[in-house]
């Protein structure tokens, strides 16, 4: 199987610093996305291509079938017998190559569905990982808003002593 097919996943996010572009995780999943629907649709094409020429080679299989049944009655012409030979054999040659590229093509297909669930698990991570942020984030948020009321409050408490004092001079 060429390397073409195979999938690199990059280092976990988890591992990144905290400060992060949030948008990167995301970015690199629907690149990585695209580029396993283009590989998908290339191995749909040479699945689709391979099964046009395996139907190309049985139709000139039995066409050479045939061709060989009427080669038979002449069998006195040897020259003929020999075309024939050569024929079978360039014909049953290219059948088994057919039949080795889809099997090339399924295991490229179960490789990229293995590559599929793979991306589907490290989605589901993202997702998660993306939600303990923005609980983190939001509880940051809300910590800061109550330092934000308690300082107000402490405010309005110093500027009531402060004129409280400025009455009193």
């Amino acid at each position: 199987m060429s390397d073409v097919y195979k999938l690199s996943l990059s280092p976990s996010y988890e591992d990144r610093p905290s400060d992060s572009k949030s948008r990167s995780p995301e970015h690199e999943w629907v690149k990585t996305k695209a580029l396993m629907e283009q590989r998908i649709e290339l191995i749909q094409t040479e699945l689709r291509e391979s099964k046009e020429r395996e139907e190309a080679l049985r139709r000139m299989n039995d066409a050479l079938c045939n061709s060989l049944g009427d080669l038979a009655k002449e069998r006195d012409n040897s020259l003929a017998v020999k075309a024939v030979k050569e024929l079978e054999a360039s014909a049953l040659a290219t059948v088994r190559d057919a039949s080795q590229l889809r099997l090339s093509v399924q295991e490229t297909i179960d490789t990229l569905r293995e590559d599929n669930g793979m991306l589907k698990e490290r989605i589901a991570e993202l997702e998660k990982y993306q939600e303990q942020a923005k609980n983190r984030f939001d509880s940051a948020t809300l910590e800061l808003k109550e330092r934000i009321i308690d300082f107000e409050r402490e405010n309005v408490g110093l500027r009531a002593q402060l004129s409280a004092k400025d009455e009193q001079i």
